[in-house]
């Protein structure tokens, strides 16, 4: 059975928002993963047009009569839950159109403790689903698996230290300020050791994905998680022969953050298509080291969801050193 993929990365700021379609000839399977910030749903600041592209996607799929099937919310800094929580409430959708909800929330694993949430935004939505009777699956970790009649999804973190960890406390704030120069080439980046950064402990909880279609094409939604956390999760699913895994579409961890990769990673992928999701307007994201190591160790395009961030990114010499560059950065 042959299965299309439709992926629309819609402009969520600095945020996460993605709409994936999997449609086979006769069954379609929607996933819904992260809402990206307030304005994703309602753009208040922008009177003569409201609605975000969240909100027009849901009215959107509402019109053709199309359902989510799973909605994911990765983790709960607030450039993933702004744009549900908004749109949660105020139009709270129906258990028929979204048919399933992932979301990690504050019940450990392994334990009967049920602490409280100390995030607002985290504690307001869930407090919403509870009041509106909605289900929700709370236990999104590593070795979990979703199966339809179009798809695979698994599972490849957090692992359940990380969930554990956030659930006994989500009240810290996302703090992983990146100074980047985009005046550096990519090949001066090349030449410096590489060093990851530390993650919050949000960060560390995120879900993140491989969705396999029944007709064999692999990708891998990330969310924010730990690259370790990822690698590890993968040698999980796939045997040691299989690796490098291939992969239609990757969407980078954290916005394409230095934090959240390792050169190790191409060990154990390769990807046609990498997806940077981020305006760049906080965090200073994307990190252009991240982008010089799949420039210059693959032949992979990159995606931006934001086409103007393609401008700042990029430099005159990065386009001499690399003369295919032009044609392997895109846009949605």
């Amino acid at each position: 059975m042959e299965i299309k993929i439709d992926i629309k990365v819609l402009q969520a700021g600095y945020g996460d928002c993605i709409f994936i379609s999997l449609i086979g000839d006769t069954d379609e399977f929607n996933i819904l993963i992260d809402g990206g910030l307030r304005a994703t749903y309602n753009n208040v600041y922008n009177r003569r047009n409201p609605v975000g592209p969240l909100k027009a996607l849901i009215c959107e799929l509402k019109e053709q009569q199309r359902k989510i099937d799973l909605l994911i919310l990765t983790h709960v800094d607030d450039d993933h839950i702004l744009g549900i929580k908004e749109w949660f409430e105020h139009d709270f959708p129906t258990a028929d159109f979204v048919r399933c909800f992932w979301v990690n929330d504050d019940m450990e694993i392994c334990t009967t403790k049920n602490l409280n949430n100390t995030s607002a935004n985290a504690s307001s939505l869930l407090k919403l689903l509870q009041d509106n009777n909605f289900q929700y699956s709370n236990q999104i970790v590593k070795r979990v698996t979703l199966e339809n009649e179009v798809c695979i999804i698994k599972v490849i973190a957090p692992s359940e230290i990380y969930h554990n960890r956030i659930a006994k406390d989500l009240s810290s704030l996302l703090n992983n300020v990146a100074d980047d120069s985009y005046q550096t080439s990519l090949k001066d980046y090349l030449k410096k050791e590489w060093k990851c950064g530390t993650l919050t402990d949000e960060n560390k909880a995120s879900i993140a994905i491989e969705i396999e279609t029944k007709s064999g094409e692999r990708l891998l939604m990330l969310g924010d998680a730990e690259i370790q956390d990822i690698m590890d999760g993968l040698k999980m699913i796939h045997k040691e022969n299989e690796f490098p895994v291939e992969y239609s579409w990757i969407k980078l961890s954290h916005h394409c953050s230095r934090n959240n990769f390792h050169p190790a990673f191409f060990k154990f992928v390769h990807a046609n298509n990498y997806i940077i999701s981020t305006n760049g307007s906080r965090f200073h994201h994307p990190d252009k080291d991240v982008i010089a190591y799949i420039i210059d160790q693959t032949d992979s395009n990159i995606y931006f969801n934001y086409p103007e961030m393609v401008r700042y990114v990029f430099t005159e010499q990065d386009y001499k050193d690399y003369p295919q560059l032009e044609s392997r950065i895109k846009s949605f």
